[in-house]
Formats: C-alpha cells, sequence, structure tokens
C-alpha cells in the first residue's frame, strides 16, 4: 500500500470532499508503471537474497493529477523528526518483516517526549 506522508493533509482532503482514494490509486499506478522499467537496474541473486528499495517523489497538480518527479534508490531512512518517524518507522518495520526478521518488528515503539 501506497503510505500517505501526511495523514494530517488526507483527512484535510477527505474533509473538503477531495478524492484522496482516487488520488493514491493513480500514484499506486505511476509507480508500478515506473517499477516496470526498473529490472535490468536492480541487484540479482541466484540466492533471492538481494534487494533494493526506492523511493518515490510525487507532486499532486490543482487538479488532482499526480505527477512523478523523481525515484530515488536507496533513500535516507534516518529519523530527523517526528514526521519522519511517523513515515519511516512502519517502512523500516515493513521492510523487515518482508525480509522475515520478524522477531525485530515485534519491538514496541518508543514513547515521544511530551507524550
Amino acid at each position: 500500500s501506497i503510505v500517505c506522508v501526511c495523514c494530517t493533509l488526507c483527512r484535510y482532503l477527505r474533509a473538503s470532499g477531495i478524492p484522496v482514494k482516487k488520488i493514491l490509486l493513480k500514484i499506486k499506478a505511476l509507480i508500478i508503471l515506473s517499477l516496470v522499467s526498473l529490472p535490468s537496474i536492480v541487484p540479482q541473486s541466484s540466492s533471492n537474497t538481494c534487494f533494493e528499495l526506492f523511493g518515490f517523489d510525487v507532486i499532486v497538480d490543482a487538479d488532482f493529477k499526480p505527477w512523478l518527479l523523481e525515484i530515488n534508490t536507496s533513500p535516507a531512512l534516518g529519523i530527523d523528526s517526528f514526521e519522519d518517524e511517523d513515515v519511516k518507522e512502519p517502512l523500516i518495520r515493513d521492510l523487515l518483516s518482508v525480509m522475515r526478521f520478524d522477531d525485530l518488528t515485534a519491538a514496541p515503539r518508543r514513547e515521544r517526549p511530551g507524550s
């Protein structure tokens, strides 16, 4: 599934009658079509032990049409803000789960200061 980077924005758009689900489906299609052209640059391994994480930068115009700005290979996963944590922590958990490191994904989230 596509991570909605800013859930507050999604809630606002939904409350304003903006078709968020339709926009996310268009973004998903954009990503899938982009991935079709990438197999030649993804690392190959006979033991299926390699993978590549891609980051997709997408902008949505005034007509709610998504546009692909760029594709990043090996995007930064450092956490520098609460917003980074909200997006990247679930991403890292999902990545570890796909890699079958389920025992690492069971760890509870740490408390934020002031929560």
